[in-house]
């Protein structure tokens, strides 16, 4: 029978008589306890009083002897082995009728040992031959993946690719582990329980590695917290759940993706905002080009932005600083089968910050990046995106040297190996844009190389496409230390076709180099690209979606060259329009590309189908019909519009003045000398076009704002174009403004010539010593003339205009002149000039970047000078001067 007995924690643990001296654990507090070797009768029930027939009292009262029980029937049996009722329990005094039940009991409850330990046996033999059967099976022909798919079309019977398998069912994937380890190979040992029945050990108020504290079912995200994590803490070995469903030996037959994780929100935690741009700013400003879906996002994911939907309400971010955020996105990569993820970590940022980049932040979202990778059974690598300099490769090696030994990332389940060591790439490899040290260069291969430091596997991130051709030290490096050659392919084509056409160019010489030096050929693919907010006049989808038939092309187009591994750029990069993970078809108000009506998950879905067509699986794309998408992109100058008045006055002498001629942008108004002429739209006819648009336009006479230094540049093909046009306007009495901000293209000398082309020539000044500004009192109306003086160290190199450089000008009139300390005249940041020439009658305008750090409320007035004297001259007015 069992006893209770009461816990100084308060509960009650039920034990047998038989345990009377032993310890027991309460399950309520973990603590052992010590039963007493001799139970209170208090505590003993009526049914377990044991006899003591040598016991009786003084009066020769009978002693306390109970009924035998008989487990056959449930019924009671007296001393002499006749069958009694439960009213008729008594003891017997016979010692030897009472003896005979006691041997009888003996035998009887050996007879259910026996029978119990026999049931345990064969319940043992069955759960061990379940589970052997259950891992050889996963073993050979791999776990399979769950689709979690919705609103898809039903595909056709006989693709597999097309199922649609939800949560918990198998897709019929035989190859996912057929490739059989070599000796360098090895399939780690897993321990594997189904992911629908599985519970594994989550912390949640300690930092992931801890040990764990409470248990959670694997799917569930909702309870799973967010904390900050200091270095020390990040910096511990794995020790959480893993779910082992990857060989992580190899790179073969594997889909991976670029996973940059660099999106933060100041209101985070670790307060540093990063990648959505000014999301917060009145008016919102942001850097990304799609929005990502949260409609899967609890609460607490979900951050704050001064954007708004057409229906008003805000529209929310994520940050990667968020634990559950990254693991949403490990999860999502299981559910839809792909592989893993390279993370980035950043060069740059080592510069600037220390080893460990963005502060801690960086090392936080890598953390969560192992945690996810291990817990959803996906794989993972390091990717440095960096230069090759000196000082680099220290970081680097610094860098690498914790991860491995203090971090131990490349011992978990989740880290990919590949030929025997483990991955780590290297992207930026001889760029051209980047410091590349030879000497530092092989110094960091050679330490990769060590076994000390894992004897890593070597991928390098080559830009340039022509890199099979290299005959220096930049191809020396890769045939003695490279195992893997990554092709950057981003941009390089722009349509289905271009793809076929680039692939059929460019693959065959690659693999042919691979080949004879026994390296391994990782092509990379992107879905589209667009950065408009990133870049502000860049078109809006530069490299258009198609509905996923531009991604779909190349994952085809691969197929023919039996390539057995593929990189996605990227799996969250909505900054510059290459992401695949979820994002809305509803992005708030502003300037922003869709998903073109397909499902918010169709990019994932089809990276998953590439995975399948790597393992053997026969794949087509699937049959989705789009939905109407509502969403309509504003225009630039709807976007960069902000409400400001002008008196009726000034309003009617511009439009006087400007009549019908165009004020033509040569990208989005991001200047504040041009959000001036924007927010005067409704007066001016201002329109904000591309400089292929200039370079073809044929409308005569016009005002041309040439804003340079926020990404805009004059492509060789259409420089000749540009220059004729801008000359053409000139000489129909057209207005050339050139506002500079800090990198002058326009220059009397140097590299860049369009400046001599066009006949507009500006000096090139060092500020080294002190300078005054100063604008003159006409500008400023009845006020005295305003001076800023002892401008040093904070004005950038910067072009200067003079009336020495158009000796044969017929007007030049100074703005704003700039002089030195001791008086001597430097130029001027602001001037008009009609050079005459073959530029005939036309009028440039010259605003400089010294003007910049000049008080705002003297740049509004200045601008609204310039607009005056415009109107003026457009009016044919004479200008005063």
């Amino acid at each position: 029978m069992v006893i209770k007995l009461k816990c100084t924690c308060g509960a009650k643990i039920a034990v047998k008589p038989s345990m009377a001296g032993r310890k027991v654990l309460c399950p309520h507090c973990n603590n052992k306890k010590l039963i007493p070797k001799k139970l209170p009768a208090s505590k003993q029930s009526a049914v377990s009083r044991q006899p003591d027939i040598n016991k009786q009292s003084a009066a020769g009262r009978q002693p306390d002897v109970e009924p035998i029980i008989s487990r056959s029937h449930g019924e009671h049996t007296d001393a002499s082995g006749k069958r009694a009722t439960s009213k008729e329990r008594r003891p017997s005094l016979n010692k030897r009728n009472n003896t005979s039940a006691q041997q009888r009991y003996k035998k009887k409850k050996k007879k259910k040992v026996t029978k119990y330990v026999l049931l345990g046996a064969i319940a043992l033999t069955v759960s061990i031959g379940l589970y052997m059967a259950y891992y050889f099976s996963n073993k050979v022909s791999g776990l399979r993946h769950v689709a979690h798919v919705t609103n898809w079309d039903q595909p056709e019977a006989e693709e597999v690719s097309n199922a649609i398998v939800n949560p918990g069912e198998s897709s019929n994937r035989p190859d996912q582990l057929n490739k059989t380890p070599t000796s360098r190979e090895t399939l780690a040992e897993p321990s594997i329980v189904p992911a629908s029945t599985q519970i594994i050990e989550e912390v949640i108020d300690k930092p992931p590695g801890s040990q764990p504290e409470k248990q959670i079912a694997s799917t569930d995200l909702s309870e799973i917290k967010n904390r900050k994590l200091t270095i020390a803490e990040a910096l511990q070995p794995y020790e959480g759940p893993s779910e082992v469903l990857q060989d992580n030996q190899t790179l073969y037959k594997k889909v991976m993706c670029g996973y940059q994780g660099w999106f933060k929100h100041k209101d985070d935690g670790y307060g540093d905002s990063r990648h959505w741009g000014n999301v917060l700013s009145d008016p919102a400003r942001c850097t990304v080009d799609l929005w990502p879906e949260t409609k899967e996002m609890l609460e607490d994911e979900l951050y704050n932005t001064n954007y708004k939907h057409s229906d008003g309400s805000m529209a929310h971010v994520f940050s990667t600083n968020h634990r559950r955020t990254v693991l949403r996105h490990f999860k999502w990569m299981k559910d839809y089968g792909i592989d893993g993820v390279f993370k980035q970590r950043f060069g740059a940022s080592f510069s600037r910050r220390g080893v460990f980049g963005h502060s801690e932040t960086d090392l936080n979202v890598l953390t969560h990046v192992r945690e996810g990778a291990n817990r959803y059974g996906r794989v993972y690598a390091i990717m440095y995106d960096v230069h090759f300099g000196a000082h680099d490769i220290e970081n680097i090696m610094k860098d690498w040297s914790i991860l491995y030994n203090e971090m131990n990332i490349g011992k978990s389940p989740a880290y990919i190996h590949h030929k025997g060591g483990p991955v780590v790439s290297l992207w930026g490899y001889a760029d051209r844009t980047r410091a590349f040290d030879p000497v530092a260069t092989e110094k960091l291969f050679k330490f990769l190389k060590s076994p000390e430091n894992g004897a890593c596997t070597i991928m390098v991130g080559v830009p340039d496409n022509s890199w099979s051709s290299w005959k220096d030290d930049r191809m020396r490096l890769v045939k003695q230390y490279v195992d893997i050659v990554s092709p950057w392919t981003v941009g390089r084509y722009r349509s289905p076709q271009g793809v076929k056409d680039f692939f059929k160019k460019m693959i065959p010489k690659d693999l042919a180099i691979c080949k004879k030096y026994s390296k391994d050929y990782y092509p990379v693919i992107f879905p589209g690209f667009s950065w408009s907010n990133l870049k502000p006049g860049s078109p809006l989808n530069v490299i258009p979606r198609l509905q996923g038939e531009f991604f779909w092309t190349q994952i085809k187009e691969l197929k023919r060259y039996d390539i057995p591994m593929i990189y996605v750029a990227m799996f969250d990069e909505v900054d510059e329009g290459t992401a695949i993970f979820k994002c809305t078809n509803n992005p708030p108000v502003g300037i922003f590309a869709t998903y073109e009506g397909m499902p918010s998950d169709f990019y994932l879905r089809l990276t998953g189908l590439a995975s399948q067509q790597l393992k053997g699986s026969r794949v087509s794309f699937p049959d989705v019909r789009p939905k109407k998408v509502d969403y309509k992109p504003q225009t630039e100058l709807e976007y960069y519009y902000e409400p400001q008045y002008f008196d009726t006055a000034l309003k009617s002498k511009w439009q006087q003045g400007f009549g019908n001629i165009p004020i033509v942008s040569g990208g989005a108004p991001h200047n504040k000398w041009v959000f001036s002429v924007n927010n005067a739209h409704d007066v001016l006819n201002f329109q904000s076009k591309s400089w292929d648009y200039l370079a073809n336009s044929s409308n005569g006479k016009s005002v041309m704002l040439y804003n340079y230094g926020k990404g805009h540049s004059i492509s060789k093909n259409t420089k000749a174009d540009l220059i004729d046009s801008i000359q053409n306007s000139l000489n129909e009495g057209g207005v050339f403004v050139v506002m500079s901000d800090a990198s002058i293209p326009l220059k009397k000398s140097g590299k860049m010539t369009f400046g001599k082309d066009v006949g507009v020539n500006l000096l090139k000044n060092n500020y080294d010593k002190d300078i005054n500004i100063t604008i003159p009192a006409k500008l400023l109306g009845a006020r005295r003339p305003w001076v800023w003086k002892g401008i040093n160290t904070k004005v950038p190199r910067c072009g200067l205009m003079s009336r020495d450089l158009y000796p044969n000008s017929k007007y030049y009139q100074s703005l704003v002149e700039v002089k030195s300390k001791d008086g001597e005249v430097l130029g001027d940041a602001a001037a008009l000039v009609i050079p005459g020439g073959r530029l005939g009658k036309g009028l440039v305008v010259y605003i400089g970047s010294t003007l910049m750090y000049i008080p705002a409320k003297h740049q509004k007035s200045l601008m609204i000078d310039i607009l005056n004297r415009i109107s003026q001259f457009l009016g044919q007015s004479q200008l005063d001067g």
